[in-house]
């Protein structure tokens, strides 16, 4: 998802990368053989020279007149999308959305018009407007759609959730999970659409559709999901195999390594699937072998959105292993790498995990304490695990008072990360809350599978890791009466065969 602050940072990327963009951004360079209009020319001198106020003015002007509507369709597509590029460089986004919607009524707007509406609309929170887009390029638009980043997708997709327009999600995950919809991604991203379109169908008492979409699954955390899910679990059969799920996808994503060599993403993931099965000294080797970094570093198409996570896999490896020291000083690294163009946040929470886990607690508040510094923007969700650290570190310091107040946070907060509140309440040992908080995820249909995967039995970590302060205390509160029935109720937790990730 863009942000309006970081917008004009992915624009001047994707003109770097992409010639239609360059041909976008000055009309002169889309139509040489036609005879542009003197406005027009000007403003494209105006733009070489990055003048974009003074361009903006002239196709404001110049669109405006009677005589722009006799343009060649090829010039008019080119001169609104330069409105485009000038408005969004002058930060006047709504005047960039009247050009792109304008330009994209012209069977020659360029992919890059169709993919800077979408972004749009997706930052301005217009998700009928966004739908709406996506169904337009499935139109002969394609190559727009698949070239569009996944991510757009999946905040497209929980846009319409939040906005509880099941008619609108059905729609939207019924067209990505057509083979038309393609991505240019090379981690495999279709399964989470698969998910959800077979939970909709389902509800919707579509129950062969829905196993149809399950069966096509290969992602073996979605497959993990299921298996605890009481509408699906049945449909993966009594013999699934979580670890036998686990090293299929992971072959999977080394064929996938093999066929993208520039993808940074699949390294991260492949190293993400080793530590699930225990095997961080592979993962190490395997992050250490694609290492972006120095004299010998190998070039990656997503460097610039993949290093920071790049050294979060380092991090949790480290710390899968027990050195700590080293897990620290990965995630410092990923702290002051960019995240979205901005100040990090992701590595900088995750650090504060790690200090906590190694019972470093007033470490952990003292790496939050970033935060009070302005300029790094948390979401709504980050926040939250950002408060559940401290709620942690608090009650670990003896500190009653500050526990209670960002537990009252987390409390007042909780559709921003349904998860926090019962890890704050289990690592502040208030059981009887953390009871009332899961029995309540158990009980909702929506939550009730991720809920059983916590509760679910995992193999002990492979290296000298101390308690972790959250998960220890799930066997005791597993004896309580009311969990116990609340777990039966819900299907029944799973003991799996594979490593829980530590943060």
């Amino acid at each position: 998802m863009l942000t309006a602050k970081h917008f004009a940072a992915w624009l001047l990327l994707s003109v770097a990368s992409a010639p239609a963009v360059t041909a976008a951004a000055n009309p002169a360079q889309v139509a040489r053989d036609a005879e542009l209009p003197a406005w027009a020319e000007r403003a494209s001198s105006a733009i070489t020279a990055k003048d974009y106020s003074t361009a903006l003015r002239l196709i404001k002007a110049g669109i405006a007149a009677p005589a722009s509507e006799r343009l060649p369709p090829k010039v008019r597509a080119a001169v609104l999308e330069a409105g485009v590029t000038c408005a969004l460089m002058t930060e006047q986004t709504d005047l960039a959305y009247q050009f792109v919607i304008d330009a994209t009524r012209l069977d020659e707007a360029s992919d890059w018009a169709w993919r800077t509406r979408l972004a749009l609309e997706l930052d301005g929170k217009k998700p009928q407007a966004a739908l709406t887009t996506v169904v337009a390029m499935t139109q002969g638009r394609g190559g727009a759609l698949n070239s569009a980043p996944a991510q757009w997708m999946f905040a497209l997709n929980h846009q319409l959730r939040d906005n509880g327009d099941v008619s609108a999600r059905r729609r939207l995950l019924e067209i990505l999970t057509t083979p038309s919809y393609s991505p240019q991604s090379a981690v495999p991203v279709i399964d989470p659409f698969r998910r959800d379109y077979a939970g909709l169908l389902y509800e919707a008492g579509e129950r062969d559709a829905a196993l149809a979409q399950i069966r096509q699954i290969e992602n073996s955390s979605i497959l993990l999901l299921l298996s605890v899910d009481p509408r699906f679990r049945q449909a993966l059969g009594a013999d699934f195999e979580p670890r036998a799920a686990v090293e299929r996808f992971l072959a999977t994503l080394r064929t996938a390594a093999v066929l993208h060599p520039e993808s940074l993403g699949v390294v991260i993931e492949i190293a993400a699937r080793e530590r699930q099965l225990g095997r961080a000294d592979a993962a190490l080797v395997t992050l250490q072998a694609a290492a972006p970094l120095g004299p010998k570093a190998k070039t990656y198409a997503d460097l610039d959105e993949q290093l920071n996570w790049w050294w979060d896999g380092v991090g949790r490896t480290e710390q899968a292993l027990g050195h700590f020291d080293a897990a620290a000083t990965a995630f410092v690294q990923g702290t002051s790498t960019a995240e979205n163009g901005g100040l990090n946040v992701s590595q900088t929470i995750n650090l504060a995990w790690a200090q906590l886990r190694a019972g470093r607690s007033v470490d952990a508040l003292s790496t939050l304490a970033m935060f009070d510094v302005p300029g790094r923007a948390v979401s709504p969700y980050g926040l939250m695990e950002m408060r559940s650290v401290q709620a942690c570190a608090a009650t670990q310091l003896g500190k009653t008072v500050d526990a209670n107040v960002a537990i009252a946070f987390i409390k007042a907060h909780r559709g921003d990360n349904i998860g926090a509140l019962g890890d704050a309440l289990l690592c502040a040992g208030d059981l009887d809350g953390a009871a009332a908080e899961f029995i309540q995820r158990l009980n909702d249909p929506e939550q009730r599978a991720a809920a059983l995967l916590q509760l679910s039995d995992y193999d002990p970590p492979a290296g000298m890791l101390p308690p972790d302060p959250i998960h220890s205390h799930i066997p005791a509160f597993k004896q309580r009466a009311d969990v116990q029935a609340a777990i039966a109720r819900a299907g029944g937790a799973r003991r799996i065969a594979l490593q829980r990730e530590p943060i």
